[in-house]
């Protein structure tokens, strides 16, 4: 089973190349709850603030135990989240309770050690009504924070660990829709853009397409869909913007991740599929796109 793993900085034909491959027999996308698995979704849990790449280096590349305890907090209040969203055409959930089910049982076994507190970076954020609880609960210093439940301060799993359990996670609720393992997965917007390969740890067989477009296809997009993250909303902006963000002048280190123009496989999609068709090494073969 190979993993193609999507990305672009946003708007910028990441679906197309996804598209390309679900319509393909040997491919399937595993976030898809009907029978037809040729519908792709986004799946930015790797790689969102507070996602699990921003655990793994909380954990491990900037460990300290506050930096490790509010990684894991976040990360499940971001994932706790997820259960709100939903296709904006059938507004079905995306992710069923199976899901959630294995999330859990990950959750547990990547932390080794637990324990509540109240670490200055909590205290200083909590809610009015959590510090006067806290302040009755604590009333003449009768109790330890560690007696509350305010904040869970924890304790990671070695770091070898933490990927054992993280690739055991993502294959469980990939084979969910693909239990023969037959068939090639497609992951949408799956990785960093600006750092792509970071996912690669986390699967026994993926590779990376980076998907880049021409910057006056990007803003026009951005304008026409009113884009919520990006400036498509005033040129001379979006003209900064595009040179910080060097979306285009992105330089890949090592053999893990092909970048695509999008107007190339849109003006010689015969070329760039056979391209795309070599570097993950599958059949070329007839198909719908």
């Amino acid at each position: 089973m190979k993993i193609a793993i999507i990305t672009s900085a946003g708007l910028s034909g990441a679906g197309a190349i996804s598209d390309y491959l679900l319509s393909r027999e040997d491919f399937v996308s595993p976030f898809k709850k009907k029978v037809d698995y040729k519908q792709d979704y986004e799946f930015r849990i790797l790689h969102d603030p507070f996602g699990i790449d921003h655990l793994y280096n909380s954990f491990y590349k900037n460990f300290s135990v506050n930096n490790a305890a509010y990684a894991f907090h976040q990360f499940c209040l971001y994932t706790k989240n997820l259960k709100n969203l939903k296709d904006v055409k059938t507004n079905e959930k995306i992710y069923n309770n199976n899901f959630f089910l294995e999330l859990s049982k990950y959750t547990k076994k990547i932390i080794k050690l637990s324990y509540y507190g109240l670490p200055q970076h909590f205290r200083i954020q909590m809610k009015k009504m959590d510090r006067i609880k806290w302040r009755i609960q604590n009333f003449n210093n009768q109790k330890f924070a560690q007696d509350t439940n305010f904040y869970n301060m924890v304790i990671p799993v070695s770091e070898k660990e933490f990927l054992i359990h993280t690739k055991f996670f993502l294959k469980k609720i990939i084979n969910v829709n693909n239990p023969s393992q037959k068939k090639n997965i497609v992951i949408d917007q799956g990785a960093n853009f600006w750092n792509p390969e970071s996912v690669n740890k986390y699967f026994d067989n993926s590779k990376v397409i980076q998907v880049i477009r021409d910057p006056k296809g990007v803003f026009s997009s951005m304008k026409t869909r009113k884009s919520l993250s990006y400036p498509g909303n005033n040129i001379k902006l979006f003209v900064k913007w595009f040179k910080e963000t060097k979306l285009i002048e992105r330089k890949i280190q090592g053999k893990k991740t092909l970048k695509i123009k999008f107007e190339q496989f849109i003006t010689n999609h015969h070329t760039v599929k056979k391209k795309i068709n070599k570097y993950l090494k599958i059949k070329n073969i007839k198909n719908k796109i």
